[in-house]
């Protein structure tokens, strides 16, 4: 899966959705829930999916993500990437901006 810095949420090369870009100095927050299959992203303090309706916590107009083995990790590259860009990627080693939704989990499960 790949969140482009355009917005748009990527698999595979499929488009499956697009959210508003983040800006320097903002925080994204995602919740993935594997069981269920979804993905939401959001800037900090924003709606998820850039939606009022869409909530993680509710299993509510998350998108969609294929079977398969998933491991976090955060990159710059490919035809997104931009020379000098900075990213800090917090997989749950320290205290995250936001709330976690109810029923998840902070950090990725090992």
């Amino acid at each position: 899966m790949e969140f482009t810095n355009s917005g748009q949420v990527v698999v595979s090369g499929a488009h499956l959705g697009t959210v508003s870009p983040a800006s320097n100095g903002e925080t994204l927050g995602f919740a993935i829930d594997l069981d269920n299959q979804k993905f939401w992203v959001r800037k900090i303090g924003g709606d998820w999916l850039n939606l009022s309706f869409a909530n993680p916590a509710t299993n509510s107009n998350g998108i969609s993500i294929p079977s398969g083995t998933y491991v976090p990790f955060s990159t710059f590259g490919g035809s997104f990437g931009t020379a000098g860009q900075i990213q800090t990627a917090n997989f749950g080693g320290s205290a995250f901006l936001g709330a976690v939704p109810s029923g998840f989990t902070a950090g990725w499960p090992i």
